[in-house]
């Protein structure tokens, strides 16, 4: 039980520091500093369990912490490192991603001759991402250490489908100067190509969604 009063606290104290098994592991040998362990079983399709019981944990610590009741009072654990972790991942992908969409276009359209083409991958790769997420939340999937790098994989693999079809079209147009048969060259001589070539990456995917890790499974999806 819980002590009520300063001596009863005492009293547990100093059974605890006569404890071999206590002293040393959860009580230091001064009695000063001491553990707090939670045994937790969260459900498997319960992704947001370690979300949840971290902003618990910290409603608690944070009172005792701003009154000064404790030298030193911190969380420790799998929920806190997973909320460190992802707070982290958020502002790496704050920073990496506007690299990364600078380096694309940059790339493709001193490639191709034209910036204004190179805003077609990158309007893909965001349109894909919003719709990525929007079925996440519609399915109830978390954001985990793999489907957060969606919108970088996006831009990467996205892209690539572009650019073949953009160049093709660029020399489709040269050979009929007109658009429209243009694109329909484009469409016979690259329909198959793209559909053999995205297919085993859908497929890739996809057989991530029947593992036994929930974390494969939701990025699989």
């Amino acid at each position: 039980t819980v002590p009520s009063t300063d001596a009863e606290a005492k009293q547990k104290q100093g059974q605890a520091l006569k404890n071999p098994l206590i002293l040393g592991r959860l009580l230091s040998k001064d009695g000063d500093a001491t553990v707090i362990t939670l045994y937790l079983k969260p459900e498997q399709s319960d992704y947001q369990f370690n979300a949840r019981v971290h902003e618990e944990i910290q409603e608690i610590i944070k009172p005792h912490a701003d009154a000064g009741d404790f030298a030193e009072i911190f969380e420790v654990g799998a929920p806190f490192i997973e909320a460190e972790m992802f707070s982290y991942l958020w502002k790496d992908q704050r920073v990496l991603l506007p690299i990364s969409c600078f380096i694309l276009i940059l790339f493709i359209g001193y490639s191709l001759g034209s910036y204004l083409a190179a805003i077609i991958p990158l309007s893909n790769a965001v349109v894909s991402t919003v719709w990525t997420a929007a079925m996440m939340h519609a399915l109830d999937l978390p954001v985990n250490f793999l489907t957060y790098t969606i919108p970088a994989l996006m831009i990467v693999i996205g892209s690539l489908e572009d650019i073949h079809l953009i160049a093709a079209f660029q020399e489709a147009r040269k050979e009929t100067g007109e658009g429209r048969q243009a694109m329909g060259l484009v469409g016979q001589r690259l329909g198959v190509i793209l559909l053999c070539t995205s297919l085993p990456t859908v497929i890739g995917f996809g057989a991530n969604a029947v593992s036994d890790l929930p974390i494969m499974i939701s990025f699989g999806i």
